[in-house]
């Protein structure tokens, strides 16, 4: 479950994997992310929001470390997902 103290709270592996489980997240390419997709970096370190996009450059927001519109390169050595439900 997602709740405090869970794995899928405090873990981006496991909240990851609970929300794509549970059908909220969708995995898709690199080539089909816009703003408002989710950008999960490989390493399982962060998960960020894409909050902007000026048809050249991507912006994530995220909270760790109070991340805010910092620019980003998409590549396929991410993983990205649209929200679906």
């Amino acid at each position: 479950t997602w709740k405090a103290g869970t794995g899928s709270w405090t873990g981006v592996t496991k909240l990851t994997e609970y929300m794509v489980d549970e059908g909220y997240w969708e995995s898709i390419s690199s080539s089909e992310v816009f703003v408002g997709d989710i950008l999960s970096y490989k390493s399982y370190s962060h998960v960020v929001m894409i909050t902007a996009h000026d048809g050249v450059s991507f912006r994530y927001t995220g909270h760790t470390n109070d991340r805010l519109n910092v620019t980003t390169s998409l590549s396929s050595s991410n993983y990205y997902y649209t929200i679906t439900y």
